[in-house]
């Protein structure tokens, strides 16, 4: 009797879903880590610093042709073309400097019958440019180029041996710049940018006999960030 007891209490438990197991826990979802950068991220911060040349430096008496520049720029995309194309409107903020600290013969410069100076010969060129861009996404690699204008402001500096005085010019400029580069994705919101620019101005005052504030060539490579 006991023993049909202990049967029919245990049918009955098992029969109740109150005493079922629980399902066993599956496998967790992964999750994206909460810092990856949103699918609608739409502004991008750059810097860089690139090899900087005059290809028309008006004579190379008062600066050298070569220098460096830095750069700093900001894109925001407003909008797609194509799933893999998309529109932007970018500000750039690039400094170009060329500078040369040796002995220089100054025979060549207008007014000048010869000598050497070792004072500092300077140029520098900080631009202020909007300008409109395309982008191509493959991938983590997007292509990219613009066109717009915007002003600089030059600056020149060199002694002159005749006077014995450092002779100086600023001027205000009115410019047009395209520039063409590759962004690559590398961890997260960060990338890596390698980028040419071609700025040209439209006018070209005179100094000393020369015209020395004149197209910009800038190459280099940079980091991004998206936000």
């Amino acid at each position: 009797m006991l023993g049909a007891l202990l049967l029919a209490s245990w049918l009955a438990q098992s029969a109740n879903p109150a005493y079922a197991q629980p399902p066993l826990p599956g496998p967790p979802v992964p999750r994206a880590p909460v810092d990856d950068p949103p699918v609608d991220a739409a502004n991008t911060l750059g810097v860089r610093g690139s090899f900087a040349y005059r290809p028309t430096s008006g004579g190379e008496a008062l600066a050298p042709a070569g220098g460096y520049s830095i750069g700093v720029t900001f894109e925001h995309s407003y909008g797609q073309i194509t799933p893999s194309v998309d529109a932007g409107l970018e500000l750039d903020l690039f400094h170009d400097h060329f500078q040369s600290s040796t002995d220089t013969a100054l025979s060549g410069v207008p007014g000048v019958s010869g000598g050497i100076s070792d004072a500092d010969h300077l140029l520098m060129q900080t631009s202020f440019a909007a300008l409109q861009t395309i982008g191509l996404h493959i991938g983590p690699v997007r292509l990219f180029a613009g066109l717009g204008g915007g002003v600089t402001v030059g600056y020149v500096s060199y002694p002159n041996v005749s006077t014995d005085n450092t002779d100086t010019r600023t001027v205000l400029q009115p410019i047009a710049r395209a520039g063409a580069g590759v962004d690559i994705s590398v961890r997260r919101r960060f990338g890596i940018v390698i980028r040419a620019d071609y700025t040209h101005p439209f006018t070209h005052p005179w100094f000393d006999g020369y015209q020395p504030f004149g197209d910009l060539f800038d190459a280099g490579v940079g980091a991004v960030y998206r936000f």
